[in-house]
């Protein structure tokens, strides 16, 4: 894994300012959705599963995501939201892998619900979910 995040660390041009934000990703969206034309969220899936790792409430995680939603949706740059679709597949196993598909779903949802676009990609190909940009 680590040797996969520096190959996309180094792939990225050097003009990009990049930002971490493992647990605090709403400050993050607050702070620099005021100062970037574009900002970059990838992505969702594993931010959630940085909450669940730091053994925080579910409730306390909800609101995190909630707050999160709120900030993508008052910020005043463009975004690009990458997450993953993991209820299509098979059921997990534990009650965690269950309870973590059911908390991204509900957050894919609610960042669905405020996007302008939806893009669902399959085996490399775009499919337009949801578009109300008028192009």
């Amino acid at each position: 894994m680590r040797r996969k995040i520096a190959r996309h660390r180094s792939e990225r041009p050097a003009f990009w300012d990049t930002l971490e934000a493992p647990l605090n990703l709403e400050s993050a969206i607050q702070t620099r959705g005021t100062k970037a034309d574009m900002l970059i969220i990838d992505c969702l899936t594993l931010y959630l599963a940085n909450l669940m790792q730091a053994r925080r409430s579910r409730d306390s995680i909800l609101q995190d995501l909630n707050k999160v939603t709120e900030a993508i949706r008052f910020a005043k740059s463009s975004m690009i939201i990458v997450s993953n679709e993991v209820g299509c597949g098979v059921v997990p196993a534990f009650r965690s892998g269950r309870v973590y598909r059911d908390m991204l779903g509900q957050l894919n949802q609610q960042i669905a619900e405020i996007a302008d676009r939806v893009v669902l990609m399959v085996a490399g190909i775009p499919l337009t979910v949801k578009d109300t940009t008028g192009s």
